[in-house]
């Protein structure tokens, strides 16, 4: 499951329990390959993301029955 943050960035989540935010790589040349942040605290797989642009939220919903809201800026969950 992937959602889009902007024009530049990406946040997946998979079957491990850590959402990934990714830099698309334009205008700054970084391509390292690596994630630019991480969001842990589910502690099973992550089965969907959701961002919110006015607030600068992360939304998630993981296997281990849990939904939680994240702060992007701090990468924390509220």
């Amino acid at each position: 499951m992937c959602c889009m943050v902007d024009y530049d960035r990406v946040v997946t989540c998979s079957r491990e329990p850590i959402i990934k935010m990714w830099n698309l790589g334009k205008g700054d040349g970084d391509n390292s390959g690596d994630p630019i942040a991480k969001f842990e605290g589910h502690e099973m797989s992550v089965s969907t993301v959701a961002y919110e642009s006015s607030f600068n939220r992360l939304a998630s919903a993981g296997r281990d029955c849990t939904t939680r809201v994240w702060d992007v800026e701090t990468q924390k969950s509220i």
